[in-house]
Parts: structure tokens; sequence; C-alpha cells
């Protein structure tokens, strides 16, 4: 996965490590965006999921990554409010 300059500088603004990402990516909830973006949020549910199976990443809840159509990683964050991630509609 590549990742660009912005998401490189905001997981070092945001203090997200590469382990936040990768459990993001594996336990995180699927929300589709446009133009093929996709974002994949760590919230409570996954982390219970998780737990569930015997992974401990409790303290990584919160973040979100987002990835390009082209499964480039464009940015990361660190959010509670799922709907922040979701596609907006045009008024």
């Amino acid at each position: 996965m590549t990742w660009s300059k912005l998401a490189k500088r905001r997981s070092q603004q945001r203090a997200v490590s590469l382990d936040a990402v990768h459990a993001a990516l594996d336990w995180g909830a699927l929300i589709r965006q446009r133009r093929g973006r996709r974002a994949y949020h760590l919230g409570r549910r996954e982390v219970r999921a998780a737990a569930r199976a015997g992974v401990r990443i409790e303290r990584f809840q919160g973040t979100a990554v987002v990835l390009g159509s082209d499964q480039g990683l464009i940015t990361v964050l660190r959010t509670n409010d799922r709907r922040r991630l979701a596609r907006r509609r045009k008024a």
C-alpha cells in the first residue's frame, strides 16, 4: 500500500501508529465514499468483536483511515463520530 504525503504527515501529527492503521484496515467498519474512496473506522463494536477474537486493539478505538480508488492511503484521523466519514449528499 502506498501512503500519500498527506497521510504520512497526518499520521505523525495525530500520533497514529502503523499498528493502528493495520488494525483499522483489518477490523474497521467499511464506509464507502465518493469517487471509489473507502474509509475504515474502528468503533466500539469493532473493538469488542476483536476482543472476542482475542485481539486487543482498544487503544486504537476511534482510528479511521481513508483509501483512494487506487488502494493508496489518503489520510488517517481519529474520530468517534462515524457520520463524519459518511458521504454527504449534494443539495
